[in-house]
């Protein structure tokens, strides 16, 4: 399935002398990201595909001012902010499940693995070659013989229907900060002393799981 990623990073800089004693510095950075991730069912007319697209928006923004009152002070505030930001939407995000036979609505995340027993033989009361957990560890001391163990639950997995259960969910994180710096330059010591304010935000939705979810690790 075609998985891909791109990504555009931007960077602008401006370093700007006011006068013989006052700076400042201007800074800001952009990452853009595209990402097709966890496709494993290609896209056809029948079904968009059961990976999940990721789009990022990573900000960054610095101002300086720097200010030299003498050789021995001088005074720097910085203000910045960060933004983390990053956004996950199901491919098949359009796609009725009613199209499938299956209840209308988004389609549900499928999970099927394992090996059916009765392939094995295996029938209400009578031992097969293999069999599941169940079989295995709880129902073995109801019959005469057991079954083969290890267990074959979860070997075996089908490919997966639905998005991964990552999508639909987003999560930014928010930070904003001012910081005012005195700075006091004494022969070989430097000795600073100043104010910082920071601000986070964090939001985080999964809703994987308002899809709906099914899972079978024996799919007997």
């Amino acid at each position: 399935a075609p998985n891909y990623t791109n990504v555009d990073n931007y960077l602008g800089r401006i370093d700007f002398t006011q006068s013989d004693r006052t700076d400042w510095t201007f800074r800001y950075n952009l990452q853009d990201l595209s990402q097709l991730h966890d496709d494993t069912l290609p896209s056809s007319s029948v079904y968009p595909g059961n990976g999940a697209q990721r789009a990022v928006l990573n900000q960054n923004l610095v101002v300086t001012f720097t200010h030299r009152f003498s050789d021995r002070f001088s005074n720097v505030i910085r203000g910045g902010f960060t933004r983390f930001q990053v956004a996950e939407t199901p491919q098949d995000a359009n796609f009725n499940a009613a199209q499938a036979g299956l209840p209308s609505g988004p389609m549900q995340t499928y999970l099927l693995s394992g090996l059916d027993p009765q392939y094995a033989g295996a029938s209400p009361g009578v031992n097969g070659a293999f069999g599941g957990w169940y079989d295995a560890v709880w129902f073995p001391y109801f019959l005469a013989s057991p079954v083969i163990t290890p267990s074959l639950d979860g070997l075996f997995p089908f490919a997966r229907i639905g998005a991964p259960l990552s999508a639909p969910g987003k999560r930014r994180d928010s930070q904003g900060e001012l910081m005012d710096n005195l700075v006091w330059f004494r022969g070989r010591h430097t000795v600073r002393a100043g104010i910082e304010l920071r601000k986070l935000q964090n939001i985080f939705d999964n809703g994987g799981f308002s899809r709906g979810f099914v899972v079978s690790g024996d799919i007997g």
